[in-house]
């Protein structure tokens, strides 16, 4: 968010007005939408920034939360699988006690998933969207090294936190799918009445 004001001002700098008033030319071109409206007053910045402000941290928020609620679930398969392949007895009350494990787990992830859909719908499309944007904004001539890093830094940020929050949610299945492969494979001694 940072790099982006700065980049605005280097912009701003250009502007015949930034001399007399320049954080009204900052406004003027960061705020277009705004101060095109209503007219400018030092105190009204805050009504565009504001909210800017709020929706880049709830933005993240929603990418870390994403994040952090499918390592949770997908350390938790982990563990499960961790338990078969480490135990050394493994008689029809271990697999029985799996078994159960794994279903509650499985539940709760769908669960999780029927409550959690939207939001990663979101996350993905606010994600592709702004990758667009920066896409298309990248075809403009950059006039400056603040323009070329914001533009290198801020596409990048977009793509590996994508990337970030793809695979993380992938992860659950990688590792749901792991401990399917012992349950299946399950001597017929082993078989319980379930």
């Amino acid at each position: 968010h940072l790099l982006y004001i700065l980049k605005t001002i280097r912009i701003a700098e250009n502007c015949p007005n930034f001399q007399t008033d320049p954080l009204k030319t900052y406004c003027g071109i960061a705020f277009t939408h705004v101060f095109t409206v209503i007219p400018y007053a030092h105190w009204k910045i805050l009504l565009p920034e504001l909210p800017s402000i709020l929706e880049t941290f709830q933005w993240n928020f929603l990418d870390l939360f994403l994040v952090l609620l499918s390592s949770a679930l997908a350390e938790r398969f982990k563990q499960i699988n961790k338990t078969v392949l480490h135990t050394q007895v493994k008689d029809e009350s271990f697999w029985r006690e799996i078994r159960e494990d794994y279903t509650k787990l499985w539940t709760m992830c769908q669960t999780i998933n029927d409550s959690v859909c939207h939001l990663v719908s979101l996350s993905f499309g606010g994600n592709l969207f702004f990758i667009c944007w920066q896409m298309f904004n990248s075809v403009r001539p950059m006039t400056g090294t603040v323009q070329t890093i914001y533009f290198c830094y801020s596409f990048g940020y977009l793509v590996g936190r994508t990337l970030v929050v793809s695979m993380y949610c992938c992860w659950i299945n990688d590792e749901g799918k792991e401990v399917l492969a012992s349950l299946f494979n399950l001597a017929s001694q082993h078989y319980g009445p379930e």
